[in-house]
């Protein structure tokens, strides 16, 4: 019987040597991660050397050797200058969900993912769509009250400013003008003590009328509002006990 057939000394070695190579190329090509924080964002990101800028009310991680960007807007009101930019982001895009990760892909590779953290908007691009799903699955986003920006200080490390203030006192006025005009005449239910929970004030609360016909609502959350329809005259305490107010053209 013929001894079996041994292969050349020199193509095992050359064997060797390529798989060498290709893991050596393997761990070089690693993608490494590091922890990125923003205002009211965290994550992992491709390490690299990148520095947060801030300008007005947004933020930008900007990493041009990974195509990769997140922006973040803190917006109480549309901004066109953000609506563009997201929806350039997401032109010609389809939706793609994988496990419980979704985000938005384009025929050329290009992933972008957009959501509003309750007036925290965050937009992340990345060419990579492996980076895409990492930053996702890391992704901590603390959302952006109305509460949080009233009692923001203007001096302190935030993209928070008073053109912020200023569109956060006009929500609360608009959303308490559609409260009155919709409970006017309306009766409270729910429990004894008179509370009912209201979708738009995403808390239990509680309207009456004094007798000098001003409408207050209260919520179990500590915050309370005034308006006088006669007048209109209004004003808002939040739970920490600040309050503001102005009055209705």
């Amino acid at each position: 019987m013929r001894d079996k057939i041994k292969p050349p000394l020199i193509i095992v070695a050359v064997i060797i040597i390529a798989l060498a190579i290709a893991g050596v190329y393997s761990f070089a090509t690693a993608q490494t991660y590091t922890n990125v924080t923003m205002d009211g964002v965290k994550c992992e990101v491709p390490k690299a050397n990148i520095t947060t800028q801030k300008v007005d009310n947004h933020q930008i991680y900007d990493d041009k050797e990974n195509n990769f960007k997140i922006v973040v807007y803190d917006l109480v009101e549309d901004d066109p200058q953000f609506n563009e930019l997201k929806n350039t982001a997401q032109q010609n895009a389809t939706a793609v969900t994988k496990g419980n990760l979704t985000y938005n892909k384009t025929s050329s590779g290009l992933c972008s993912f957009y959501k509003n953290y309750e007036n925290r908007h965050v937009l992340i691009t990345a060419a990579d769509e492996n980076i895409m799903q990492h930053v996702l699955t890391t992704l901590d986003v603390t959302p952006l009250k109305i509460d949080d920006i009233l009692n923001s200080n203007d001096t302190d490390n935030s993209t928070l400013n008073s053109q912020q203030k200023q569109q956060a006192q006009a929500a609360v006025k608009s959303s308490s003008k559609a409260s009155k005009k919709s409970s006017s005449g309306k009766s409270s239910s729910g429990g004894d003590d008179g509370y009912y929970y209201s979708p738009q004030a995403e808390d239990y609360i509680r309207e009456y009328t004094d007798s000098n016909g001003v409408q207050h609502t209260q919520g179990k959350g500590g915050w309370h509002e005034s308006y006088n329809p006669k007048t209109g005259y209004i004003k808002y305490t939040d739970k920490h006990g600040n309050s503001y107010s102005d009055y209705f053209n």
